[in-house]
């Protein structure tokens, strides 16, 4: 096993930092299905950080759909369109009007009843809680914004199933356009504010912002990597030339190398501000640097370094070089915003709900208040650790449930004032905090 070298006391003071905390977990009971439900064959909710909820139970061949307002069902056929989850009054597959519910992935809000046909196609808001759907009933197209009817069109007048007609904005609004006649309508919040000959389409855009790169500065050098930008322009990227390695920030080389112990280090991260993480790797030993700060020194054939995706199960688009880790073999450290973690068990990837080992993370996550991971560290003990700071769940998860697990495992929230987690004891489902 590596000895870490009594490196924290050679470390800036904040450079290592973490928190073991019994702090008190608040809880809140959201909701009890009743014992008219039971037994169950299969029981799914959906919540948001906030408590909201919806439920769909399952009892024999019908369904029912709970969320806040009440009760709905029951329901004889259950189908998955996209990311919409429906439910039919009627158990047939025809054209004919039906009576229907649904709820949107993700979505805490039961909508309908509405008459539908024919699903023909779906818009599904990013925030998953809203959706616009067209649907044929009769040779009719029916257009809804969740369950209301916004118009009813001849079915050659029908939206493009190959573009959005529909578009939820993030502060509310609602823009949609649709063919009346020879003439297509555009909307914003029920209101028409255009007609015209050509169609109005809300695609996806990712608008990229272009930072200016000097070529003339890039082609000094033989290998690039870690260019990294933030929304000020402000631009940094590591550069190597005749062996040596150079930080440029802002299309300026920095004056001095990057070097220690006689031999060029390993780029581990950047911030476009030009701090930078590396390991100097020399005979019989690993040297790890925060900017000039020795973190940690450990024998070259212990270490192994982490990037994001050997941590985090779910990060989309918020990969992040401030996240990373390094092993011992023995022990994993996370490194966030220059302060290094606890130590963790070695990270085991879930296959299986019903197979959790010590090391086993149950969730984990990183958007953009930082990240978190819950792993199982002793039997029927969970650890969870929120950007470095370490709390103990475990008397709240039911591991011998695999419904009480993939509740936990699909609903967790982290905001700038706290970590919510959701559990099912019992027939109830609780939400439990944590004050950060």
């Amino acid at each position: 096993m590596v000895r870490l070298v009594h490196i924290f006391c050679a470390l800036l003071l904040g450079v290592l930092s973490f928190q073991s905390l019994a702090q008190a977990i608040q809880r809140r009971l959201i909701v009890t299905y009743k014992d008219d439900f039971l037994p169950l064959k299969d029981v799914r909710g959906q919540f948001d950080d906030e408590g909201n909820y919806s439920l769909l139970l399952e009892k024999n061949d019908t369904v029912f759909l709970i969320d806040q307002k009440g009760k709905y069902g029951p329901f004889f056929k259950t189908e998955y369109v996209d990311d919409i989850v429906i439910t039919h009054s009627k158990n047939d597959s025809t054209d004919s009007v039906r009576e229907i519910y649904f709820v949107p992935y993700q979505g805490t809000k039961v909508f309908g009843p509405i008459k539908l046909g024919r699903i023909v196609h779906t818009i599904l808001a990013s925030d998953k809680k809203n959706v616009a759907l067209w649907t044929k009933v009769y040779g009719k197209i029916n257009l809804y914004i969740n369950s209301t009817l916004i118009a009813s069109l001849k079915e050659e007048d029908a939206p493009d199933p190959e573009h959005k007609w529909c578009k939820f904005e993030k502060n509310g609004d609602v823009s949609y356009c649709y063919k009346i006649g020879k003439q297509y309508k555009t909307f914003k919040n029920g209101l028409l504010i255009d007609s015209s000959n050509v169609p109005t389409y809300y695609e996806d855009i990712e608008i990229e912002q272009h930072c200016k790169v000097d070529s003339s500065v890039l082609k000094n050098y033989s290998e690039v990597s870690h260019m990294v930008s933030n929304s000020n322009c402000n631009t940094a990227y590591f550069g190597v030339r005749d062996y040596y390695l150079y930080r440029v920030l802002n299309n300026l080389e920095q004056k001095a190398p990057i070097t220690k112990y006689g031999v060029r280090p390993t780029p581990l991260g950047l911030s476009p501000d030009g701090h930078y993480w590396c390991v100097y790797q020399t005979d019989d030993s690993s040297y790890f640097y925060h900017d000039d700060t020795l973190v940690l020194k450990a024998h070259i054939t212990q270490t192994l370094t982490l990037n994001i995706s050997d941590l985090i199960e779910n990060y989309g688009k918020y990969a992040d070089e401030n996240l990373w880790g390094f092993s011992n073999r023995a022990d994993v450290y996370i490194v966030y915003k220059n302060a290094i973690s606890k130590p963790i068990k070695p990270i085991i990837s879930v296959e299986y709900l019903t197979r959790l080992y010590n090391g086993s993370v149950l969730s984990s996550g990183f958007g953009e208040n930082g990240y978190w991971l819950i792993q199982k560290v002793g039997e029927g003990k969970f650890h969870l650790m929120v950007n470095n700071r370490d709390f103990e769940i475990g008397d709240y998860i039911d591991e011998k449930s695999v419904d009480a697990l993939a509740t936990v495992r699909n609903f967790c929230f982290l905001t700038q004032k706290e970590f919510i987690f959701y559990t099912l004891e019992g027939n109830s489902f609780f939400r439990n905090s944590i004050r950060l």
